[in-house]
């Protein structure tokens, strides 16, 4: 499985970007969120300090790169098959 986090426009709900989190597993993923399990397959809505938290820690990359905090983007945690 592949996991993804996606940030939606809130004002048209279209994609503005995804960035794919590697070889990132589920126990990974919980364990930097604080969630106990979570619910896939498919899409979890995540808030934006959690976005930080997985680019930060999972992606290795500065989440100021990608994050406003205007509130103009809504996100995701994936989930795809490979």
């Amino acid at each position: 499985m592949t996991w993804t986090v996606e940030a939606f426009r809130v004002s048209d709900e279209g994609l503005e970007w995804d960035l794919d989190l590697g070889g990132a597993g589920r126990a990974d993923l919980e364990s930097a969120l604080g969630i106990d399990k979570l619910d896939v397959p498919g899409s979890v809505p995540i808030t934006e300090a959690q976005a930080k938290v997985l680019l930060r820690v999972i992606a290795n990359i500065d989440p100021g790169m990608y994050l406003g905090g205007s509130g103009e983007l809504r996100y995701f945690l994936t989930e795809y098959a490979d």
